[in-house]
C-alpha cells in the first residue's frame, strides 16, 4: 500500500475515536443538573437540540467527502511516473566493473592533401593511418603511418611509419620506419632505431640508426658509434666514430681542398 492509503486508515480511525469520545462525553453529561436546565432553555428559547440522527447523518457524510479525497489521492500516487527521478531507485555503492574495447585504429583517405596553418604543430597520432600525401606549412609531427608522400615547409619529426618520399627543411626521426628518399634542405638526424630504406640529401646529417641507400651531404656527416650505413656517402666533413659500420665508397667530394690535384703536381713534375 502507498503513503495515500495509510493516511486514509490512519484519519478514519482518528474521526472515529473522537466521535466515539464525544458520545461517551455526552452521555456522562446527560444525568446533571447543568445540562437538563440548558436543555430547558434552549427549548424555552426556541431552539431545538441536534439529535442523534443528525450526528450520525454528519459523521456518514464526513466520512464519505474524506474517503473520496483519499481515493483521488491514492489514485494520483498510483500513477505516478516510476522513471521520474524523484522515485527513481538509489546507484549502488559498489557498481560492477565496465569493460572498455581496445581503441581500434583509424583510417583517414583524405580527398585532398592535408594543409595546416603556419606556424602551428600538427601531429599525426599513433593511431592514425593516412592513405595519401601530405602536404603541410609549418611543424609537423607523424607519430602514426603514412602512406604516400610527405612534403613540410617546417621542421618534420617523424617516429612512426612512412612509405613515400619526404622533403621537409629539417628531419628528426626516433624509432622510425622509412621506405623513401629523403630530401633536406637543412640538417637531418637518423636517430637510435631508426631504419630508412632510400636515398638522403641534406646540408648537414647524424646518423645513430640504420640507413640502406646513398648519403649525399654537402655540409657534415658525423655517424655515430651504432650507425650503419650500406652505400655511398659524399660530404664535405665526415667524422666516424669507433663502432660505426660503412659498408661503400665515403668521398669527400664537397671539401674546399681538391686532393687529387696533389697527385697531379708530382706526375707532372715527373
Amino acid at each position: 500500500m502507498g503513503f495515500f492509503s495509510d493516511l486514509k486508515e490512519d484519519l478514519s480511525q482518528a474521526v472515529n475515536e473522537l466521535v466515539i469520545q464525544a458520545d461517551t462525553e455526552e452521555n456522562q453529561s446527560a444525568g446533571s443538573t447543568q445540562v437538563q436546565d440548558k436543555m430547558a432553555q434552549d427549548w424555552a428559547s426556541g431552539k431545538k437540540p441536534q439529535s442523534k440522527a443528525a450526528d450520525n447523518e454528519f459523521q456518514d457524510g464526513f466520512n464519505k467527502d474524506l474517503s473520496q479525497m483519499l481515493d483521488k489521492m491514492e489514485e494520483i500516487e498510483m500513477t505516478d511516473n516510476p522513471d521520474d527521478p524523484i522515485f527513481a531507485s538509489p546507484a549502488p555503492d559498489n557498481p560492477a566493473p565496465v569493460s572498455v574495447a581496445p581503441q581500434k585504429k583509424k583510417t583517414v583517405q583524405p580527398q585532398q592533401p592535408l594543409k595546416k596553418s603556419v606556424g602551428n604543430l600538427s601531429v599525426l597520432a599513433d593511431s592514425m593511418v593516412i592513405n595519401g600525401n601530405i602536404t603541410a606549412e609549418g611543424a609537423l609531427a607523424i607519430r602514426g603511418t603514412v602512406y604516400g608522400d610527405v612534403e613540410i615547409d617546417g621542421k618534420l619529426s617523424i617516429s612512426g611509419t612512412v612509405e613515400g618520399e619526404v622533403k621537409a627543411s629539417e628531419v628528426y626521426m626516433e624509432g622510425a620506419q622509412i621506405t623513401g628518399n629523403i630530401l633536406c634542405k637543412g640538417s637531418i638526424k637518423v636517430g637510435p632505431k631508426t631504419v630508412i630504406l632510400g636515398n638522403i640529401n641534406a646540408e648537414n646529417a647524424v646518423v645513430t640508426g640504420a640507413v640502406k641507400g646513398d648519403v649525399d651531404v654537402h655540409g657534415t656527416v658525423i655517424l655515430e658509434s651504432t650507425a650503419i650505413v650500406i652505400g655511398d656517402i659524399k660530404s664535405k666533413f665526415v667524422q666516424v666514430s669507433n663502432g660505426a659500420v660503412i659498408e661503400g665508397k665515403c668521398s669527400q667530394c664537397y671539401a674546399d681542398i681538391n686532393p687529387t690535384s696533389i697527385f697531379d703536381e708530382i706526375k707532372n713534375k715527373k
